[in-house]
């Protein structure tokens, strides 16, 4: 399938928040291994890019089949809501999953509010996605994919969980999947100095997930860990896996 992941700004229109969550590479990477056709976008990075970016415009070039939408930081909610309406406005038939901490704690919210969400997986998503695709497109049991959420017609949720164990199964260092992925590296977490001279790139890695703080004000916390991924420990990816994240950023990085 050709499947569309969208990284919401806070609107259709403001080139803000950019930072993808690294997860995006290491989901949509397992739906390439599947056999999908996958291209990661930006809003905020295409927003910034170019100030009259049309998602419409992207929507009839890529022609997407699926769309996965990502709700990680709460201050993405308005832009992500106004994607799914924007998409269903283009395709009213095309499936919307969203996913991303946010989505997750608010996941019965989100499907009994907004009609242009259709699905929904909380927790870790790389297992469950390709799960979600081969029922799409075979018998569309969903109950049998873990940490699913979907509409029959009121909001349902799959009893079958995945909690990853072992992260270094997965791929994140497929950077090639997101559209202006060096452009990315060279704007990032501060945007407003992109044309510094001499600056350094940056990219954030997935060094592991978990948390042993209890810090109130932050929704990763150990608490938040244990609640919406079922993680009880930190879970840490090897200085191979690093390794082979780091050396594709080094070799095209600008001196």
């Amino acid at each position: 399938m050709q499947i569309l992941f969208l990284h919401p700004s806070i609107d259709l229109f403001t080139p803000a928040y950019g930072v993808l969550p690294v997860g995006a590479f290491s989901i949509c990477s397992e739906l390439k291994k599947a056999g999908h056709q996958i291209s990661i976008v930006n809003i905020g990075l295409e927003l910034l890019l170019n100030p009259l970016f049309q998602l419409s415009d992207y929507l009839q070039n890529f022609k997407p089949e699926a769309v996965l939408l990502e709700l990680h930081w709460y201050v993405h909610a308005k832009g992500a809501m106004a994607l799914a309406s924007e998409i269903k406005r283009w395709n009213p038939n095309i499936p919307i999953i969203i996913g991303g901490i946010t989505a997750s704690i608010f996941a019965q919210e989100i499907l009994t509010d907004f009609p242009a969400i259709d699905f929904l997986i909380s927790g870790d998503g790389e297992i469950p996605i390709v799960r979600f695709f081969e029922e799409l497109k075979g018998q569309q049991h969903f109950e049998t994919v873990p940490n699913l959420w979907w509409k029959d017609p009121s909001p349902r949720f799959s009893e079958a969980s995945s909690i990853p164990t072992d992260l270094n199964h997965f791929t994140f260092n497929d950077y090639t999947l997101l559209h202006h992925w060096k452009e990315y590296t060279a704007v990032a977490k501060v945007p407003l100095i992109r044309h510094q001279p001499k600056r350094v790139r940056d990219f954030w890695l997935c060094n592991g997930r978990g948390c042993v703080f209890k810090c109130d004000f932050c929704g990763g916390g150990k608490e938040a860990q244990q609640s919406v991924f079922g993680r009880g420990a930190i879970q840490q990816r090897s200085v191979e896996n690093l390794f082979q994240d780091i050396m594709p950023l080094y070799t095209e990085a600008e001196v």
